[in-house]
């Protein structure tokens, strides 16, 4: 009995260690063998460019549905939803064993994998006085042995080596192949760490253990008669400036797709001279596909109507995207967004980690005094940037970044350095009496340690006043 012949297959995917990491990190409870049963399902389907359900997956894999959610949620970001289906996308390099195949046909087609033949929803090992189910792993172990025997045959196969293959315990690898053994689908000779296994003919006994092909139905194909073909309709011209592009359609398609591409290439806002430079192109193209072997025959009022429907699409996106610029130019120039914008402005001076503030000199001179004197307060002012900027250059020296990623990070410190500084002396805000400049340098090098851990604290205070110095 030829098992490919007789039992329903699919193709397991060979994944690497990174996939059973990618399942693992993703929290799931799904195993990255159960994930990658699905995921394979899937990556079948999408030669055919189809997807499956939750339900097909565990109709056709024999997961129970509540495995197969656990999986499904498991390969975020290598599976997609199509409204009630979910399909395979070409996952990233490293997590499957490459392949290099001679005439390859699908993405699928250049990672190895191994034929799986799939177990029988509720098959079981019958024992004398009790049962065990006959499970994917009954199913997997078997599929590998059919897979690697040599003249029936698999030599020095190991337990470890496995259960390291497929992700399961050593335990459960022994305790399928005692199942495996007591079924009569195997012989083991135990050679002490590793041990011989022989490959057991099939017999009708077995035949409830796996998934069954479909017995496909003969039919008898009567002869049929063949009519004459329909003669082509003639074009009708209509005497407006569009005739010409009739003419050039004329003889390659009916005059229905004519139309049609006519009527999107007028929602386009094209001209006939537009119209001609596409429909030549498109042919270019269609001539092309054509002696490539990429399409047989082809259908070029089909494949001319596709080429404006993608015109079509992008020109939609670009009216949507205009039309929302317009909505949030029209949004910005009215006076509630004015007013909210005034609003913010308002609520961030005075909250220094508000989203919109912005630590400037005005915002630092409005909770803390270096001098009495105007001008030589805002120069003391300059003096502590400068001191505070240095220090941040030479932490951001360290990183070897390029010029422009220092000059962010130069900047994302010392803004955020800064607003928790102000934040701490946010109850001197427009008061009679300000902080001092030694009590803002303090609360800088407070900060330091929570924005830029490993930074050299601020060691140069600029001229400090007596705290109790009135705002004048």
């Amino acid at each position: 009995m030829d098992p490919k012949r007789q039992f329903s297959y699919l193709k397991l995917l060979t994944a690497t260690p990174s996939f059973a990491q990618w399942i693992t990190t993703s929290g799931s409870r799904s195993s990255p063998l159960q994930a990658r049963l699905v995921y394979s399902w899937l990556a079948y389907r999408s030669r055919f460019g189809l997807g499956a359900s939750a339900r097909d997956i565990s109709l056709h894999t024999g997961l129970h549905p509540k495995t197969v959610a656990e999986a499904l949620g498991a390969l975020s970001g290598l599976i997609e939803r199509h409204e009630n289906n979910w399909a395979a996308i070409e996952p990233p390099s490293g997590l499957f064993v490459q392949f290099t195949p001679s005439k390859p046909e699908h993405w699928s087609d250049h990672y190895a994998y191994m034929t799986l033949f799939l177990p029988q929803k509720g098959a079981k090992v019958e024992y004398p006085e009790t049962s065990r189910r006959f499970t994917l792993n009954h199913a997997l172990i078997w599929s590998f042995l059919y897979r690697q025997a040599k003249d029936e045959m698999v030599r020095r196969f190991t337990v470890s080596g496995a259960a390291s293959l497929f992700g399961v315990d050593e335990k459960t690898v022994k305790a399928v192949l005692d199942d495996l053994l007591w079924l009569r689908l195997i012989d083991r000779e135990d050679l002490g760490r590793s041990s011989d296994i022989t490959l057991l003919p099939l017999s009708d006994q077995h035949l409830p253990l796996f998934q069954q092909k479909a017995e496909t139905v003969s039919k008898k194909i009567e002869p049929s008669e063949k009519k004459p073909r329909d003669i082509a309709t003639p074009y009708k011209y209509r005497g407006d400036q569009w005739d010409t592009s009739r003419r050039f359609c004329s003889g390659l398609m009916p005059q229905k797709k004519a139309e049609e591409a006519i009527s999107k290439a007028q929602q386009l806002g094209n001209t006939p001279d537009d119209f001609e430079t596409m429909f030549r192109r498109a042919k270019e193209w269609h001539e092309k596909n054509i002696s490539s072997g990429k399409v047989a025959k082809g259908n070029f009022g089909k494949y001319l109507n596709a080429c404006f429907n993608s015109r079509l699409k992008k020109f939609a996106e670009q009216n949507k995207e205009a039309e929302r610029l317009q909505r949030i130019e029209a949004y910005h120039a009215s006076p509630e967004y004015r007013q909210k914008y005034a609003d913010d402005q308002k609520s961030a001076e005075a909250d220094p980690l508000h989203r919109f503030f912005t630590p400037s000199c005005e915002a630092v001179l409005a909770r803390v005094r270096f001098d009495p004197d105007p001008l030589k307060n805002i120069r003391a002012w300059d003096r502590c940037s400068s001191a505070l900027h240095k220090s941040v250059s030479e932490h951001v020296r360290e990183k070897n970044l390029d010029i422009q990623e220092q000059m962010d990070l130069q900047g994302d410190i010392k803004f955020n350095i800064l607003k928790h500084a102000l934040s701490a002396l946010n109850n001197y805000y427009r008061q009679p009496t300000l902080a001092s400049s030694k009590n803002f340098v303090t609360q800088i090098n407070d900060a330091i340690p929570k924005v830029a851990p490993g930074m050299q604290l601020l060691n140069i205070v600029p001229q400090s006043i007596d705290n109790t110095i009135s705002k004048t």
